[in-house]
């Protein structure tokens, strides 16, 4: 699967077929900004959970609000 914001390449089918599906998934968030910055949360979290992955605390807290975010 590839975003619809970046570019793919197809190369010629030397031999057989070539075959393709397309979807459209649906955004849970519609906010573009919300997104983004849920996306952000989401890629940045599994940095303090393996510095800190002793106490879980933080990190729970952490995953607790990017959930949160979600749902809201």
């Amino acid at each position: 699967m590839y975003a619809a914001s970046g570019l793919q390449i197809v190369t010629p089918v030397i031999n057989g077929a070539s075959l393709a599906s397309s979807c459209w998934p649906q955004a849970m968030i519609r906010d573009r900004r919300a997104r983004r910055m849920i996306f952000d949360l989401d890629g940045a979290i599994p940095r303090p959970v393996e510095r800190f992955e002793r106490d879980g605390r933080g990190t729970d807290k952490l995953t607790g609000i990017y959930h949160n975010l979600i749902r809201y």
